[in-house]
């Protein structure tokens, strides 16, 4: 089964826009457990 150009187009597009919600994702976890070290409990 030989993909069309769009297809592939798409699945980079999706790919690309999963990557980048884990990396916001992983940052703002960084960032809220960096937070937390600074406040004493």
């Amino acid at each position: 089964m030989s993909r069309s150009p769009a297809q592939r187009r798409t699945a980079s597009l999706v790919a690309k826009q999963i990557i980048r919600i884990k990396t916001t994702t992983l940052c703002t976890i960084n960032t809220e457990n960096n937070s937390k070290k600074d406040k004493p409990a």
